[in-house]
């Protein structure tokens, strides 16, 4: 087997995503809030400007020991941890994880519903479109005129269409807007526990949610790679600088809508175990639940805290530190993500490859795609002379599933 570069990006994916050969993260198209809610939770630098096929990675929260194989409408199955196929899809694509045991699929000429792991319709087909399941509720849009709101498992409406926008639960509360300018927070009887007065409102991450305070309109860098920006509050997703428009100023809240973090931060993400990324004046940090400044502002990029380790560039190399600052495992990769079930994949130059906390390599082989482990098992995509090759590997590297790609690179 022949390993070939193929340089695979998608604009503004999650840390969960696959890493390329090239480095940035992969990952699928997703709702308007979902997506723009994903690239500001990793809007700091490394996120690839390219695009091209996405290589599907399991979402670390999805509680489903089930895997997507195939492609995007020419066929797509579930698999479990063993490789047996439990659901063939034809004529739908799967957007996003299973979560709360279902997962939202798009069926061609019907619309988007929610099926079960063994692929029978738990919700039918009915939708424009839909978000994940979270807390028993998923939002979803429809109707005329067009409207969100957010039904349970059986596809009963719990929270009428009534939302210009809004995201998933978690801690009780979702983000939510009625106009499309002013974000808040409601309950899950719909109810706004913390009013609509921001410009953007952040999904609750540990309890802190990440919010732009209301004011003059403002821009707010979502990619620092692309030098890419939107504008608020219009939220159009127009993806151009805006000079005449001030810099957004990022806040943190608690559950409560009280501000911890009042002078707030060019651009900030999701707190993880404690922490969260913030920056200042060109350079990452780190933040705790408090608002204090616990890791200093001394790197050009961060991932997320996992596993007790995070991600950081410095002179333009990765490495890992704990939730002291120190270093783990010395800045000496060109690209490096998230620890998962004791493993990460850093990207050495030749290639991707799976390391452990002590910086040696953990997996057999080398990749050009690969995603982290989750219930044991990680997609990764290799090449030979007849094209790409995805497999699912186990910790070993021994291969569970294997597939082809549609496309001969």
């Amino acid at each position: 087997m022949m390993r070939t570069k193929l340089g695979l990006h998608h604009l503004g994916g999650r840390s969960s995503g696959a890493i390329s050969a090239r480095g940035g993260v992969v990952a699928g198209c997703i709702a308007l809030y979902a997506a723009l809610a994903a690239m500001l939770a990793s809007s700091g630098p490394g996120i690839a400007c390219e695009s091209g096929p996405p290589l599907w990675a399991k979402d670390p929260l999805s509680s489903t020991a089930v895997f997507k194989v195939g492609f995007p409408w020419s066929g797509e199955s579930f698999i479990d941890t063993a490789g047996r196929v439990v659901a063939r899809l034809r004529n739908t694509v799967a957007f996003g994880d299973f979560h709360d045991g279902l997962v939202q699929v798009r069926k061609s000429g019907e619309g988007t519903g929610f099926l079960r792991p063994d692929g029978s319709w738990a919700v039918p087909p009915k939708f424009d479109s839909a978000q994940d399941f979270s807390e028993g509720l998923a939002a979803v849009w429809a109707g005329r005129p067009r409207s969100w709101g957010y039904v349970d498992p059986t596809g009963k409406m719990a929270i009428s269409q009534q939302f210009e926008s809004c995201g998933r639960f978690r801690f009780g509360l979702a983000p939510a807007t009625l106009d499309g300018t002013n974000w808040g927070y409601i309950d899950h009887a719909g109810r706004f526990l913390i009013q609509h007065q921001f410009l953007y409102a952040a999904e609750f991450a540990g309890r802190r949610a990440r919010v732009v305070l209301a004011g003059d309109p403002c821009k707010m860098r979502v990619n620092y790679s692309c030098d890419t920006w939107i504008q608020l509050p219009t939220m159009t997703g127009k993806q151009a600088q805006h000079p005449e428009l001030r810099p957004c100023r990022v806040v943190f809240i608690d559950d409560h809508g009280k501000v911890i973090t009042p002078d707030g931060f060019e651009a900030a993400r999701d707190f993880s175990q404690g922490l969260a990324a913030v920056y200042s004046n060109g350079k990452w940090g780190f933040i705790d639940a408090a608002g204090s400044i616990t890791i200093g502002f001394d790197f050009q990029e961060v991932g997320p805290f996992s596993e007790s380790i995070a991600a950081v560039k410095r002179d333009n190399k990765w490495g890992y530190v704990d939730e002291a600052g120190h270093f783990l495992i010395a800045p000496a990769f060109s690209w490096a993500g998230a620890f998962s079930e004791g493993v990460a994949v850093v990207d050495a130059g030749k290639g991707v490859r799976y390391i452990d906390r002590a910086g040696g390599q953990a997996v057999p082989g080398e990749y050009d795609l690969a995603t982290p482990f989750v219930f044991g098992l990680a997609h990764v995509e290799t090449h030979d002379r007849n094209g790409s090759i995805r497999m699912y590997i186990d910790r070993a590297g021994h291969t569970v599933y294997e597939y082809r790609s549609n496309q001969v690179q």
